[in-house]
C-alpha cells in the first residue's frame, strides 16, 4: 500500500451494514490520546487499522480478524512489542464495541469499561441505518492482554 492514501474505515451515517465486513466501536477513555489498532500478515505488514479516540462511538467498518496494538505513548513516555500489548477480534455482521478503554504505561496496563448504554445512545443516533438491529448486533468484548486489569 505504499503510495497510496489509506481509506478511511469510518462508517458513514448513510452507509447500509453489510455482513461481510466487521464493524468496531469504542472510546479512548481519557479527555486527549487514542489508541491504533492494526491488522498484519503473515510478513508483518499492515493491512488495515483503526484509531479509536475520544470523540464519541465512531463505528468503523474493517475486514474481520484479529487486531492489535503494538505500540502505547503516554506523557512522552512509550512502550512497545513485536507481538502485541493487546488485541480483540472482530466477526463478520457483528459490532464490536471494545468499551471505553485507558492504556497507562508506566507500568503497562489496559482497563476496558463496559459503558454499552452510551455506546448504542450515540451509535443510534449517529448511525440511523444500524438502529434498529443494534441489541442484536452490539458485542461487548473488552481487549485481551497479558496486562489486562480489568474494570
Amino acid at each position: 500500500m505504499a503510495g497510496c492514501a489509506a481509506k478511511d474505515p469510518e462508517l458513514a451515517p448513510t452507509d447500509i451494514p453489510d455482513s461481510k465486513y466487521a464493524y468496531v466501536t469504542g472510546r479512548y477513555d481519557f479527555f486527549t490520546g487514542s489508541s491504533t489498532w492494526e491488522r498484519r500478515g503473515s510478513e508483518g505488514e499492515v493491512l488495515e487499522k483503526v484509531e479509536i479516540g475520544n470523540k464519541g462511538y465512531k463505528v468503523y467498518r474493517l475486514t474481520p480478524g484479529r487486531y492489535t496494538i503494538y505500540q502505547a505513548c503516554e506523557a512522552g513516555k512509550s512502550v512497545e512489542s513485536d507481538t502485541g500489548l493487546a488485541w480483540f477480534d472482530t466477526a463478520p455482521g457483528k459490532v464490536t464495541y471494545i468499551g471505553d478503554i485507558r492504556l497507562t504505561i508506566d507500568p503497562f496496563a489496559l482497563s476496558a469499561k463496559d459503558n454499552s448504554r452510551a455506546a448504542k445512545e450515540y451509535i443510534k443516533a449517529s448511525y440511523p441505518n444500524l438502529e434498529n438491529d443494534l441489541d442484536e448486533l452490539l458485542v461487548f468484548s473488552p481487549p485481551k492482554s497479558a496486562y489486562f486489569q480489568g474494570k
